[in-house]
């Protein structure tokens, strides 16, 4: 398979481990099991940062965080295709170990360096434990997804 078709695949993987992210987090929010969503609070620590909050209202705001994390997770995607053509992981181990390398990246780095997302260290236990099993769901959807569609 070429890079291109990795690619492709992945960032198809993506979109439904994306999609099974924004389900499992509707569903905690509505429940209670999650206090807000992370696409929610990434993006009003976006449009503060760049001073697009005065633009929107709230309802606009998470419109646009969907829409942008399903693109993020589809670049994500496409990111795990490239390396799965490379290293060749069996689907779900390499799923998990990228939604935790993705957790690693994302959550753990570029959110709190950029102040966009408080460090986990600042949040609740239940918090953090949400927001690594969306990432392990994230990479295993994506990685599975990404397998079957190579086949």
């Amino acid at each position: 398979m070429s890079r291109l078709n990795d690619i492709v695949t992945g960032a198809a993987g993506g979109t439904f481990g994306g999609l099974a992210m924004f389900a499992f987090r509707v569903v905690g929010t509505q429940t209670g099991i999650i206090v807000h969503s992370l696409p929610d609070k990434f993006e009003r620590g976006m449009a503060k940062k760049t001073g697009v909050a005065r633009e929107r209202d709230i309802e606009q705001q998470k419109e646009l965080a969907i829409a942008e994390h399903i693109l993020l997770s589809a670049g994500l995607g496409g990111g795990y295709g490239l390396l799965r053509g490379w290293l060749k992981p069996p689907a779900f181990v390499g799923g998990i170990v990228y939604g935790l390398a993705i957790y690693g990246l994302l959550v753990l780095g570029v959110g709190p360096s950029l102040e966009i997302t408080r460090p986990p260290q600042d949040k609740a236990p239940t918090s953090v434990i949400s927001e690594i099993m969306v990432h392990l769901l994230f990479g295993a959807v994506t990685a599975l997804t990404t397998e079957r569609i190579r086949r």
